[in-house]
């Protein structure tokens, strides 16, 4: 099962370049990353190291959602000038997906929120400590089978720009964040109610 996920994983070179390695005003990787030295002048070594040192690790299973399995993988990422860290990588297993083909958009479904767009939660999700209102950051689009409502993957984040979590919902558990709003904190012991 191990090889076939190393094997079958797609890493997007959109989500290096834009996501991880880019400098984001809020909840920005990418100066953890930098630590280990990785930057935008070096997405390809950030790809290697994925696969060569986190992938061929054990995945484990921490997750079923309707839109299939996913897993993560606990281990340590050396960079380029050899800082270690040690941070859960998580995957996602659409069995549907060919190994050697993953798309995020299907032909006429248009995604309707960007990747590593910010979103807000339009229903409570007290399975993941989470209420509506709560603002995350979308990773990962799943465009459904036919007849099911496309779905995303999101990152929250705490206040201070840690990861929290990574959990998916269906696209009608999120909203567009308008000028209208404000973003307020909460502890995240805060179950919602």
């Amino acid at each position: 099962m191990q090889d076939e996920i190393a094997r079958c994983t797609v890493i997007a070179r959109r989500k290096l370049d834009e996501y991880l390695l880019r400098h984001l005003d809020e909840d920005d990787k990418s100066g953890f990353l930098s630590l280990a030295g990785y930057t935008l002048e070096n997405p390809d070594q950030l790809m290697n190291d994925l696969r060569t040192q986190l992938l061929p690790l054990e995945a484990e299973f921490f997750d079923q959602t309707e839109y299939g399995a996913k897993y993560q993988i606990r281990g340590t990422l050396a960079g380029p000038n050899r800082t270690r860290f040690a941070r859960p990588v998580h995957l996602d297993e659409r069995r549907r997906d060919r190994c050697d083909k993953v798309c995020y958009v299907i032909r006429r479904q248009a995604m309707k929120y960007d990747l590593y767009s910010r979103v807000a939660l339009a229903e409570d999700l007290p399975e993941h400590r989470l209420c509506r209102g709560d603002v995350t950051t979308v990773v990962e689009h799943h465009p459904g089978r036919l007849g099911q409502e496309p779905g995303y993957s999101l990152e929250l984040f705490n206040a201070v720009g840690e990861t929290v979590d990574v959990v998916t919902v269906r696209e009608s558990q999120i909203a567009r964040l308008t000028a209208n709003e404000l973003l307020t904190v909460r502890p995240l012991v805060t179950t919602a109610g």
